[in-house]
């Protein structure tokens, strides 16, 4: 008997960023560090697959497919996603390359820093890429990532944590 996956497959991906939403205390606003692109309201990002085998091994880019890419750095801080990656994926990065050849990984609830120097991500645009392994039978199915920020500040109190405060 053969059996058919492609519908299930192809319900595969859609990864739904939030936007980050900063909470001011003083009549100054500080930039956002990170501005989702598309994957909020009426927009969706778009999977570079629409279909996967199960079983099989890959990559998987998330971006906003002709309009660009899916999230834009603005300024130096360091963000924390909060996600779980569903059965079948393996890890969740962003890459400002097409091909998610170089990837800066992603740890739910680890900072990520961004700006100039060692150790830091740069400011510039990326897109998500999720590697998977052993694809289930069912596809790959979505998941959510929310994104808190830390901007960097002459402070004598260091740096501000701001959390989003949408609750999904």
């Amino acid at each position: 008997m053969i059996r058919r996956y492609s519908i299930a497959a192809s319900i595969l991906l859609t990864l739904v960023l939030l936007p980050v939403v900063f909470a001011s205390g003083s009549a100054r606003e500080r930039p956002q560090i990170i501005v989702a692109n598309c994957g909020t309201g009426s927009t969706s990002l778009e999977a570079n697959l629409t279909q996967v085998v199960p079983g099989s091994s890959g990559t998987v880019l998330f971006s906003c497919g002709s309009a660009g890419d899916a999230i834009t750095v603005t300024s130096r801080g360091s963000v924390r996603p909060k996600f779980s990656i569903p059965a079948g994926y393996t890890s969740l990065g962003i890459s400002s390359d097409p091909g998610c050849s170089s990837v800066f990984g992603l740890v739910s609830g680890s900072a990520l820093r961004f700006g100039r120097g060692n150790h830091k991500a740069p400011i510039t645009s990326y897109n998500y890429c999720a590697s998977f392994s052993q694809a289930p039978a069912a596809g790959l199915q979505s998941f959510t990532i929310i994104w808190s920020a830390t901007h960097t500040s002459n402070h004598p109190q260091g740096d501000t944590d701001e959390n989003d405060s949408d609750g999904g």
